[in-house]
């Protein structure tokens, strides 16, 4: 029984020390933003993150790593919707731009997150679909599914084509 609480704790070591290897190889604007939501927590418990939290992918198809970072898959312990209140919290994506600095490139609200073939699309609502809220309720709200793309000439990522409304 001694042997595998040893080797327990030799794993959990091992893991803990693999996923602060892990987090010291992100850029540093992407560890700043990162240690800018643990700080957040203090007094409201301990920060905690999904492994959904940050995915790492080419966006723009130039072979370079973007960085998007879900605030809806981090909280603190007690305070579940800390960074979220009453949507799905923010998407923030970090990325190279031409003067070789990782960046922060894209920072908006949404609802749901959906990531295939390397192509970011949000769920979203109101203004961001081209509705306009200002008499509407939030129960009242529509949204609509949105593409999310690199404009070269700003070097920051923007909504892009409406996808579908809802």
């Amino acid at each position: 029984m001694k042997k595998i609480w040893i080797m327990s704790g030799l794993f959990l070591v091992a893991a803990a020390s693999q996923s602060t290897f892990a987090e010291n190889n992100y850029p540093t604007a992407v560890k700043k933003a990162i240690s800018s939501y643990a700080a957040d927590c203090e007094g409201f418990g301990k920060f905690t993150k999904s492994p959904k939290f940050i995915r790492i992918v080419d966006l723009k198809g130039d072979g370079s790593k973007d960085y998007i970072l879900d605030t809806g898959e981090i909280g603190c312990t007690e305070s579940a919707s800390m960074f979220t209140g009453n949507s799905g919290g923010s998407i923030l994506i970090f990325s190279k731009t031409k003067d070789g600095d990782v960046k922060k490139v894209f920072d908006e609200f949404k609802e749901e997150v959906f990531l295939k073939n390397n192509q970011l699309s949000l769920s979203v609502r109101g203004d961001e679909c081209g509705i306009d809220t200002s008499k509407m309720s939030r129960a009242a709200d529509s949204g609509c599914l949105r593409q999310v793309d690199w404009n070269p000439v700003k070097q920051k990522m923007e909504f892009g084509k409406i996808l579908k409304v809802y």
